[in-house]
């Protein structure tokens, strides 16, 4: 997994201690890329630093709510001289500006899978805004934003950090589960994940397994299906786990035209009690009908398994 942290000269030491930090909230194997940006950053900075400055400004704007698209105009202290950061204007209607004595309010900054994911908690206070119609707010870290950090504070350097870290495994485990409800599959496909995300199997293999503390079953407990004729069917659905699971939505699918309609519910699922749902259902072949139940997540992907649970019911001819 490749992290890059961007810093301002003199703050290679504090880019080199959140570097550490990552390793031992995530993964000892992510791959750190500092990138040091000058103090007093101008158009004569050269081309690569622009395409350092113009990367740092897209996972930016991944991370921002904003009323437009921006850009980030620096001035020298004497506001005699000024530039777009990365040298380029796409979107210079809207910007926000400051000096190079405060450049310490966009560095350092640490940007995980396509955004922004740590950054200054001066950002706001220090940057103007042109024009003042111009609107903004950092994205809070979960709903795929940004954490706000006073990094000259260890405690909340450390403290940030291990939100990051949690945030990323919680996007990990849910898109895990997403790729197993998807896909009917009965474990995630690490490598496919891995490729979609720009993350290392290994990385997600450590950091995605699901609980052990669910465990569902699902069995019919009453009626009898005939061949090409409509029965009710009573399916119980039953925790055996040691977790109780809050108002979560449990679905029947069964192959096409076997249910007259959806099969959905929303229910507590505390052990050691079951719950029951019966539907109507219209097998086509003899001697048996298969049906699948899926349990849908809630805020906690991993609570729940989001392979199917397989349920055959015997159908008399």
């Amino acid at each position: 997994m490749k992290t890059q942290i961007f810093i301002i000269e003199g703050q290679s030491e504090l880019g080199k201690e959140v570097g550490s930090l990552l390793r031992q909230e995530i993964h000892r194997d992510i791959e750190i890329q500092i990138i040091e940006i000058s103090r007093t950053y101008d158009h004569r900075s050269g081309k690569e630093m622009d395409q350092q400055c113009r990367a740092y400004l897209r996972l930016l704007r991944a991370s921002l709510i904003a009323s437009s698209p921006f850009e980030i105009v620096v001035k020298n202290d004497w506001d005699t001289h000024w530039c777009y950061l990365g040298n380029l204007s796409e979107f210079g209607d809207n910007c926000f500006e400051l000096r190079h004595n405060q450049m310490a309010a966009l560095f350092p900054a640490v940007a995980i899978m396509g955004r922004i994911v740590m950054l200054s908690e001066e950002f706001h206070r220090k940057l103007d805004v042109h024009p003042r119609t111009f609107l903004s707010m950092a994205r809070p870290l979960d709903l795929g934003g940004v954490e706000l950090v006073d990094f000259c504070d260890s405690r909340s350097l450390r403290h940030a950090v291990s939100r990051v870290s949690a945030q990323l495994k919680w996007e990990w485990k849910n898109l895990c589960h997403r790729q197993m409800g998807i896909r009917g599959l009965f474990a995630p496909d690490y490598d496919e994940l891995s490729r979609l995300l720009n993350v290392d199997a290994v990385i997600l293999e450590a950091n995605a397994e699901p609980t052990p503390e669910v465990r569902l079953e699902a069995a019919v407990v009453n009626g009898e299906a005939v061949e090409g004729a409509t029965s009710l069917i009573a399916l119980e659905v039953r925790n055996v786990g040691s977790r109780a699971l809050k108002a979560i939505r449990v679905r029947v699918r069964a192959p096409d035209g076997a249910l007259a309609s959806p099969v959905s519910i929303i229910a507590d699922l505390v052990p050691p009690q079951p719950i029951r749902i019966e539907l109507e259902l219209t097998p086509r072949v003899a001697p048996c009908c298969p049906l699948e139940v899926f349990i849908d997540h809630g805020r906690d992907p991993w609570e729940v398994p989001s392979y199917p649970i397989p349920v055959l019911v015997e159908v008399r001819p």
